[in-house]
């Protein structure tokens, strides 16, 4: 039986909100559709041009003396070709139910029940040039217990809004039980963070949680400052974009842990 299959005996509930693919941007448009378009016009009417000129002149023959322009303006076009053909495969709709999520692409369509959602991947890269950014990306990575991981780009409209109602209905459920296991003793993992009642293991180095100072998010990383140890190797980084449920786990050590 089919993953596809097997996911389609849950009842999702009603229909809460639809969200899809914006259409290309204006920055797109203008700095990458018209520039390309632009050249592969003067590539083919400079090699119309030069063929009908050559025909003329010297017949039939000369005709694929002027075939380079018509590589060229291949080899502009074609590219381009690729990246919208790969846009267009992978738009997502993502629709939201009182009971779980329907995430369609690629003519797939995964039901997840919130409950099936075990970890959210919140990811911001930023682009840079000469020390300013120029433009940030999002993308979110959804895993589960019944699908492969989904991910969510920033290509879909109203982003922000489908991401803080996804974890507006996932984090409560991940909470309840991610708290029984700490009430209980139990170890509880955040990517390459471990936590107990008594210390956090980071990527196997044990803190134990008298030794751990201020934790903090900050350009993509997530910051924790030893109280000891020697000076530059106080503070450790780990890269947000590893670290499953962020605000979950922040949530979890001021509430749960250190309080």
């Amino acid at each position: 039986m089919s993953n596809d299959t097997k996911i389609r005996r849950f009842r999702l509930g009603k229909a809460l909100a639809v969200y899809r693919a914006a259409g290309f941007s204006r920055s797109f448009i203008w700095f990458r559709f018209f520039p390309v378009l632009t050249l592969t016009l003067i590539f083919l009417g400079v090699g119309y041009w030069q063929t009908s000129a050559n025909v003329t002149a010297y017949g039939p023959a000369a005709a694929g003396w002027t075939r380079a322009w018509y590589i060229l303006a291949a080899l502009v076009t074609i590219p381009l070709l690729v990246w919208l053909i790969t846009q267009l495969r992978r738009r997502t709709r993502v629709s939201l139910h009182e009971n779980g999520l329907l995430f369609a692409q690629r003519r797939i369509n995964y039901r997840i029940p919130w409950g099936h959602i075990t970890g959210i991947y919140d990811d911001h890269t930023r682009y840079h040039l000469f020390g300013r950014t120029l433009s940030t990306r999002r993308r979110v990575r959804l895993e589960t217990t019944t699908t492969p991981t989904l991910v969510l780009r920033d290509d879909i409209a109203k982003m922000e809004n489908l991401v803080e109602q996804v974890k507006k209905r996932v984090q409560p459920l991940l909470y309840t039980s991610i708290h029984h296991a700490l009430t209980n003793e139990k170890a509880v993992y955040f990517g390459p963070l471990t936590l107990t009642k008594k210390q956090i293991v980071i990527n196997e180095h044990s803190i134990p949680w008298d030794d751990v100072g201020k934790i903090s998010v900050d350009r993509g990383q997530l910051r924790i400052e030893r109280n000891s140890g020697p000076a530059l190797r106080r503070l450790i980084r780990v890269p947000t974009a590893t670290i499953p449920n962020l605000e979950l786990l922040l949530k979890l050590i001021d509430e749960d842990i250190r309080s």
